[in-house]
């Protein structure tokens, strides 16, 4: 059977390694996408320059910037701290870190920062993942705030819980004033009750604690009351029906006032006011949980199903956190009160948390960091810390958590316990090394295409020097050149082009093969007659070195492969068999049935061999075969690569076995029959 003529390999390699390359950058869009899809904000940063280089939509949104805008940036511009952020770039070290930004309109907010620094081209460049983390500091503060509230109430009286409570709402709203009054049953007399600290020393005189209030008389303060909802006055003075203030009063420009409703009335009312900034329902969300709390504390021993209903509230809240909360020993690491979140993370039930301390589902790489903290925190040098851990699964399965501990106030000195909360954090991780490993493969994937490109190039330029070099031959002398050297020359010149036109055919069907072009259908034929014929052109080789191919195996054997791939993967094992074996000598091709119907054929010769370093790099696209034939014949290495390719195409393994002066086998594997592993 005649071997089908390959189209010009001139006319279609240099489409086809451009093709190649092209396969390089899809490789490139792949982690460009990646990088567009995270909802994290992600940025791309020349550390030496501070030059944002990229940045994701994630990004632009987060601060308020379009794509243009924020590219002109320096990283520090986006920080509220930015000679803080400016340091960093002295300390290249993977890190993960709390830091205060800023958006477009000045707002400023807490972000996570997980970063990362890689070489890109002989240049530093920093991957930072941003968070924002506001919310999530909310809820924080406002959980410590009601701990603490909780703990104060114990020891201080009832004006004090307020005026506390006071205080702590201040804080987290960010407010200048605020008051506490009763409301009494008849839902129109309020009862001046208590004001913060801070209004009581700096903003206002005009206190008249225990007065009854009309609030038929009282200002816009009290529309809360009469509309039986929180209300909000950002604008204080566009306000029409404002009855102005007392002599002594603090000037208000933004307020806000909550009710609290006990039994479908209003009980209390809360307020602050002047923060720097619009109040909005974050704000009540904060308040109301304050003022209620403050309610239930003061009314304990009066209404004790008020009382419950409250910690039947709270504990609803703590037991739907999207956070892991537990109460930790600070010495013993004993776990005590988590939530279902906190097991649902250490990947335990609720009632195994009882039974275990922190260190024991902690990663062992971690605990020493976790320890060094704990005993900063008991000496009293920490008030609280942040950091990411593992906690292991009993079936020793690793998740990422972020982790924030914070003193607890506990009466037994001999056992002091904090809180800790904890997030999953597996998934951004994942991302995180996923986004790590896309960035090395592609510097790798550079690299390998630089290399291969001057191999390619080496090649190309043996066989062409030869053929111009015999041309100019014949082109100066050819007057005093005799038959027989012409016809020397011919054979060289044959000899020069048939090892161009074999590499430009390996090279076109590795690039086919590379993008998925080339066709794959395998069928069932006998073996020994697709041998027979895969190995006419290779008998003219073998008989010129008086070189003898015999068969060892059954002449009814059927495989199943790809002829075309079939024919490529003997005729380059066989030619090479024949390359590196001295005249005279034999080469065997053996086939035999091993388990799980597959067919193992070997081609054995007693040729030159190979030391472990050859071996090492026969099937490397990147490393070049200098090696000659026994009587130097030409050699790229790139056959060997395809026949790699073409048999694990096929679901097989090619395997090889050789010393030094005494041979090489080269095994592979293939089908006997149809196969569900066969790769598309």
């Amino acid at each position: 059977m005649k071997m089908k003529i390959q189209k010009s390999a001139e006319d279609e390699f240099p489409g086809s390694v451009g093709k190649t390359q092209n396969e390089l950058f899809d490789s490139e869009n792949i982690h460009t996408m990646l990088f567009s899809v995270v909802k994290d904000a992600l940025f791309l940063i020349d550390n030496e320059n501070f030059a944002i280089m990229e940045a994701n939509d994630a990004a632009c949104l987060l601060y308020g910037y379009s794509k243009e805008e924020i590219l002109k940036l320096k990283n520090y511009e986006l920080s509220a701290e930015p000679e803080e952020t400016k340091r960093m770039r002295e300390e290249l070290k993977e890190r993960v870190e709390q830091r205060l930004h800023k958006r477009k309109d000045g707002t400023i907010f807490p972000v996570d920062i997980s970063s990362s620094v890689f070489n890109l081209k002989g240049r530093k460049i920093l991957c930072a993942a941003v968070r924002d983390i506001t919310r999530r500091k909310e809820f924080e503060n406002l959980i410590l705030s009601r701990i603490h509230l909780l703990e104060f109430s114990e020891t201080h009286s009832v004006d004090d819980l307020l005026e506390e409570t006071l205080n702590e709402g201040e804080k987290l709203t960010r407010s200048q004033i605020a008051f506490y009054h009763f409301v009494d049953p008849d839902q129109k007399t309020v009862k001046l009750q208590n004001w913060s600290t801070r209004t009581k020393l700096e903003h206002c005189t005009a206190l008249a604690k225990g007065m009854s209030y009309d609030t038929t008389l009282a200002g816009v303060w009290c529309d809360c009351l009469r509309e039986r909802k929180a209300l909000i006055h950002n604008d204080y003075a566009s306000l029409t029906h404002k009855k102005g203030f007392p002599p002594g009063h603090a000037n208000v420009f933004r307020e806000m006032v909550i009710p609290v409703f006990r039994a479908g009335n209003i009980v209390a009312l809360m307020g602050v006011g002047n923060k720097p900034s619009d109040y909005d329902g974050k704000d009540i969300e904060i308040v109301t949980l304050l003022a209620d709390l403050a309610w239930d504390i003061a009314g304990r021993k009066q209404a004790e199903e008020v009382l419950k209903l409250s910690e039947a509230r709270f504990k609803t809240m703590f037991n739907e956190s999207p956070f892991g909360i537990a109460l930790i020993d600070s010495l013993s690491g004993q776990v005590y009160s988590v939530n279902p979140m906190f097991a649902k993370i250490a990947g335990r039930k609720m009632e195994e948390m009882a039974f275990i301390d922190w260190m024991s589902i902690t990663h062992p790489d971690d605990i020493q960091k976790d320890l060094d903290h704990m005993a900063l925190l008991n000496a009293g040098l920490l008030s609280g810390y942040q950091m990411e851990k593992r906690y292991l699964h009993p079936d020793g399965t690793p998740v990422w958590i972020n982790m924030t501990i914070a003193p607890f106030r506990f009466e037994d000195k001999a056992h002091p316990r904090h809180l800790c909360m904890i997030e999953d954090i597996t998934n951004r991780k994942i991302i995180e090394q996923e986004i790590q490993i896309r960035n090395e493969e592609l510097l790798k994937l550079n690299i390998e295409k630089d290399k291969f490109f001057s191999i390619v190039a080496h090649d190309l330029r043996g066989p062409f020097s030869g053929l111009l070099g015999l041309t100019e031959v014949l082109a100066d002398r050819l007057s005093n050149i005799t038959a027989d050297e012409i016809q020397q020359m011919a054979f060289l010149m044959r000899q020069s082009a048939t090892n161009l036109f074999n590499l430009l055919g390996n090279l076109l069907e590795w690039s086919r093969m590379q993008r998925g072009l080339l066709p794959f259908k395998p069928v069932s034929f006998r073996l020994v007659t697709k041998i027979s014929e895969s190995l006419l052109l290779v008998l003219n080789m073998a008989e010129k070195k008086r070189i003898s191919i015999k068969y060892d195996f059954s002449d009814d054997l059927i495989v199943f492969a790809d002829e075309n791939m079939f024919d490529g993967i003997m005729r380059n094992l066989v030619s090479n068999a024949v390359k590196f074996s001295h005249a005279g000598e034999d080469i065997t091709v053996k086939a035999i049935l091993v388990p799980d119907k597959w067919l193992e054929i070997s081609i054995i010769d007693h040729g030159i061999g190979m030391d472990k370093g050859i071996m090492d790099s026969l099937f490397r696209i990147d490393v070049k075969s200098n090696r000659l034939g026994t009587e130097g014949e030409y050699s790229t290495g790139l056959g060997l690569i395809l026949c790699k390719d073409f048999i694990e195409k096929h679901g097989g393994e090619l395997t090889v076995q050789s010393q030094i002066g005494k041979g090489s086998i080269f095994s592979f594997t293939l089908p006997l029959e149809s196969k569900n592993r066969i790769v598309n």
